[in-house]
């Protein structure tokens, strides 16, 4: 006999002692082929449930305490105390006087001298203020979710009741430059264009800031001609420092690589949104920015960027702020320059996401100096740049000449704007301002694509899309629909995706955006990556969101890590069970499995797999069933999760 068995042998008390210390409930019970006979409890299993130690003998008090008995259960307990196993589950329990409590419960296997007897304990756990502060999390995270999708459809709204007449707008202007003016009227039609921009701005500017701060902003790498990104930035800006009578400078040391490999639309907008501050702020003398290789590796150069302007500058008690959202330097300059205040909050940002670094300076009165590292990949000019390059040169005319275009849209102006856009290369244009039309209309013409408006009274362009697909007439599954909507959010362009159309385009657009992505598609150019695929690559590249976890914790690292824990301990159960009835076909039940998983995505701020959750839970109940289109959010739901939890496995064990 061991050691620690003599002792146990000759002190029986002790073993006594140790079980009634425990915090935790213990029964140990007998168990013949016929029943189950409680033959010891400890003490904290008396104080939780109510029963005394007389009462246990004669009763069978933790099976008679189960709120909810299941025969399942415990087939399966005693099939794995057969095999010599733990089984453990989270039950409801009631206590002597019927009041109930969670219980962690562990059935665990006892063997002794005597081979026919049968021992086995259970111990409980009770866990009901873990439960409650679980179920208080999933409220107020639940509340959270209700606020931002109220918040998501008030920006989906406003972007499109905004963007459509500036569409408009923009579109009759750049109609109006190509017409024969006098310089009254170009001078009145600058004017226009000139306040229609500013509005954009903002909006853009409100839009941006809401993408950004949901984490679901897609930062792409791929090679760039750095210098010409930069000039080209310039050039768009000379005019506005011209009417300013201000110096506008662009200087490149000479070891500024051009060729490198990051995100120029972020890059850009950087720039963009910095010198665009500088020249609003400056009433006299200059702005310039002065690029240089600051650091260079085997594979990455670190540039940095230094806009310096002679402006009205920054109080030196408000730098520490002025990267916050809607701040500026005073309500003072808020009323004399406009703005929404988010532009450096947009900067600060986007350079954070790029792994960059922004600092300022500044005197009031005297000028400011904003400097930003950003480090890029090296990059060769190849053949890959040289169609990038090629594939940004403007569209020639008549290049959609003989092709004949159907433009579906509600609203006149809207249908005058796209089909002024097209005849300039040719094309023909023909309209239907319904989807009712728009379907007449296909039944009896041949047409190289479709332009649908996404909202129109009656039948909306999702559901027009969707009988289009349905038609029997040969040519119209494969017919090019593309979408044209002032709703950016993903969620939107999903959904275009789903009703079967081919790309997305948003108000307002350009006249080379409209007529390069028909080009792709008339022409079916393998080089043109649509907005469906951005959008798919963005859950690929989706990622945990720490700030989200900061903000939800209350900056409290226990509360992160329980935050941490639960989509640990939740999500990869969940995510069997839905795949489970995926596969069995039970939409309904993976619907309802769907619901429960959205929550969880919260605790780490992968919003576009909440949003993949919610759809996939709509697409589980909604009639007719659309398998396809659950084939692929389940794909998509399952990759994103996957993901998410080695991430947060990494992060958690690096604590």
């Amino acid at each position: 006999m061991s050691q620690k068995n003599l002792f146990l042998k000759n002190n029986p008390e002790v073993l006594h002692q140790l079980l009634d210390g425990m915090p935790d409930c213990c029964i140990v019970y007998k168990r013949s082929e016929s029943s189950v006979e409680a033959v010891y409890a400890n003490r904290s299993y008396c104080l939780v449930t109510g029963f005394s130690q007389d009462e246990i003998g004669s009763q069978n008090p933790v099976l008679q305490s189960l709120l909810r008995k299941s025969e399942q259960l415990y087939d399966e307990a005693f099939q794995k105390l057969d095999g010599n196993n733990v089984f453990d589950h989270q039950l409801i329990c009631k206590r002597k006087d019927g009041t109930p409590f969670w219980a962690l419960v562990k059935f665990i296997p006892l063997s002794t001298d005597k081979n026919s007897d049968n021992y086995f304990a259970i111990c409980l756990k009770n866990i009901s203020s873990l439960k409650k502060s679980e179920n208080d999390l999933q409220k107020a995270l639940t509340d959270v979710q209700a606020s931002k999708k109220l918040k998501d459809r008030f920006l989906a709204n406003m972007s499109h009741e905004m963007r459509t007449p500036m569409n408009g707008i923009l579109g009759m202007t750049q109609l109006l430059y190509k017409s024969s003016l006098t310089d009254e009227q170009l001078d009145y039609v600058q004017s226009i264009e000139s306040s229609a921009e500013n509005l954009l701005a903002i909006i853009n500017d409100i839009l941006e800031f809401n993408l950004v701060q949901s984490g679901a902003l897609n930062i792409e790498q791929k090679p760039f001609k750095l210098h010409q990104h930069l000039k080209e930035l310039f050039n768009t800006l000379k005019e506005k420092a011209n009417e300013k009578d201000l110096s506008l400078e662009l200087v490149f040391t000479k070891q500024v690589p051009d060729n490198v490999v990051g995100d120029p639309v972020r890059t850009i907008q950087i720039i963009h949104n910095l010198v665009n501050n500088a020249i609003k702020f400056t009433r006299h003398g200059r702005v310039v920015v002065i690029v240089s290789l600051i650091e260079e590796k085997e594979k990455e150069v670190k540039v940095e960027f230094i806009v310096r302007d002679t402006g009205i500058g920054i109080p030196e008690k408000l730098l520490n702020s002025i990267f916050y959202s809607f701040s500026q330097a005073s309500k003072v300059t808020t009323f004399k320059y406009g703005g929404t205040g988010l532009g450096l909050s947009i900067v600060y940002q986007l350079v954070n996401r790029l792994d960059g670094r922004i600092t300022v300076e500044s005197k009031e009165g005297e000028g400011t100096e904003f400097k930003v590292l950003i480090p890029f990949q090296k990059s060769e000019i190849n053949e890959k740049m040289k169609k990038i390059e090629k594939d940004s040169m403007p569209d020639q005319k008549e290049v959609l000449a003989n092709h004949t275009v159907l433009v579906v849209d509600d609203h006149p102006i809207n249908r005058k704007v796209v089909k002024g856009m097209l005849k300039k290369v040719g094309c023909s244009v023909k309209e239907a301002e319904s989807g009712e039309d728009a379907i007449e209309l296909l039944k009896t013409n041949e047409y190289s694509a479709v332009l649908m408006d996404i909202h129109m009274p009656g039948q909306g362009g999702l559901a027009v899309t969707e009988k289009i697909r349905e038609m029997d007439r040969p040519g119209l599954n494969s017919i090019p629909i593309i979408a044209i909507t002032a709703s950016v959010l993903d969620r939107d362009i999903e959904d275009c995706k789903a009703a079967g159309m081919n790309d997305f385009i948003a108000k307002p657009f350009t006249f080379d955006e409209l007529t390069k992505i028909l080009k792709a598609h008339i022409f079916k150019e393998e080089t043109h990556s649509s907005t469906f695929k951005n959008i798919e690559d963005t859950a690929v590249q989706s990622t945990i969101n720490i700030d989200v976890l900061y903000d939800l914790g209350g900056g409290d690292p226990k509360i992160i890590n329980k935050l941490m824990d639960l989509y640990l301990e939740q999500t990869p159960e969940f995510l069997k069970n839905l795949l489970k009835e995926h596969e069995d076909g039970n939409y309904y039940e993976m619907s309802q499995i769907a619901h429960k998983i959205k929550p969880t995505y919260s605790y780490v701020g992968v919003d576009h797999a909440t949003e993949l959750a919610e759809t996939l839970e709509e697409a589980g109940i909604n009639e007719p069933i659309n398998k396809e289109k659950i084939d692929d959010l389940v794909t998509r739901l399952k990759k994103i999760t996957e993901q998410t939890i080695e991430e947060l496995k990494s992060v958690r064990s690096s604590d």
